[in-house]
């Protein structure tokens, strides 16, 4: 598991750097099974939802962010908290100081952490890592005997960083889990799912023929969101999808998606029904919520 963080400073510096608060509540996260990529979790599931009742916090938009060398800090803390830690893992990362990042890991991670940062591809690792960019958490819970914590990173995305309590202090650790807690989590921040919308229909053709090909246009709430265009069929893969300003999308303008659909798409010749839904995150394979927010079109295929 590699890990990515920022750094603090401590003497004079410790008194000017604030780390984020480190606290221990009852928390819960709660979303939806259907993400892609979500690992099947019997234990924690409810209906269509995953349930995780955890020790930890979870920081606001504004909190979370981890001070680096440009705040102040100097690279060094108590490691009394994750936070501290992490700080200090993070300035070792911009500084490329291999025998400090080392120094960071507990006794039992050494070998998996010289293979990383001592191998042959250690140069290329470094590197990537010292350009993580800012760095902020945004949820850290207790975790098989340890405390779990995810961490988004400006240019490297979201990043889980697992810690243990050694000669009082907190050191990062290796991790082989097998358990779909954490990668279902971790799915989580990635997508920070919210529910469907129902997009507004600019153009929608009332036929097509199997030999040519029409657009499809849609006005959406928010901009960045995801088209998608699915048969009321669980378990079958969307018919279509598109971001806007992305993926698929014909169209320029922000909150509107243009989608360019082959007629030979619908395989047959009839009317066929479609169901579309706004989202701001990509779905790929159907499932029953979506029906619940979704406008319907039918259209001719000759």
């Amino acid at each position: 598991m590699i890990i990515i963080i920022l750094g603090f400073s401590y003497s004079l510096a410790f008194s000017q750097v604030r780390f984020p608060e480190f606290r221990t509540d009852d928390i819960e996260l709660k979303f939806t099974k259907y993400l892609n990529g979500c690992m099947n979790d019997p234990e924690h599931t409810s209906d269509n939802e995953l349930i995780y009742k955890l020790k930890g916090q979870i920081f606001n938009e504004n909190e979370g962010y981890i001070p680096t060398a440009s705040d102040g800090f100097n690279g060094k803390t108590t490691q009394s908290t994750p936070w501290e830690t992490l700080s200090e893992l993070v300035f070792a990362y911009m500084k490329k100081d291999v025998r400090k990042i080392k120094s960071l890991y507990n006794k039992s991670s050494q070998e998996k952490v010289s293979k990383v940062f001592e191998g042959e591809n250690a140069q290329s690792a470094m590197q990537t890592l010292s350009e993580c960019g800012k760095v902020k958490v945004l949820m850290g819970f207790e975790y098989q005997g340890g405390y779990m914590a995810v961490v988004e990173t400006e240019n490297l995305g979201i990043n889980l960083n697992y810690f243990v309590i050694e000669k009082g202090k907190y050191r990062l650790s290796a991790l082989a889990d097998k358990s779909p807690v954490s990668w279902n989590i971790a799915l989580y921040w990635k997508f920070r799912p919210q529910p469907f919308k129902t997009p507004t229909f600019l153009n929608i053709p009332d036929s097509i023929s199997l030999t040519e090909s029409k657009s499809f246009i849609f006005n959406l709430s928010a901009s960045r969101n995801w088209l998608i265009v699915f048969r009321d069929i669980d378990g079958e893969p969307v018919f279509s999808y598109a971001q806007d300003g992305g993926m698929r999308d014909m169209d320029n303008s922000w909150q509107r998606v243009t989608l360019n659909i082959s007629g030979k798409d619908f395989i047959s010749k009839g009317k066929h029904t479609f169901y579309v839904i706004e989202s701001n995150y990509p779905v790929q394979v159907v499932n029953p919520v979506m029906k619940t927010a979704a406008a319907s079109f039918t259209i001719k295929v000759y």
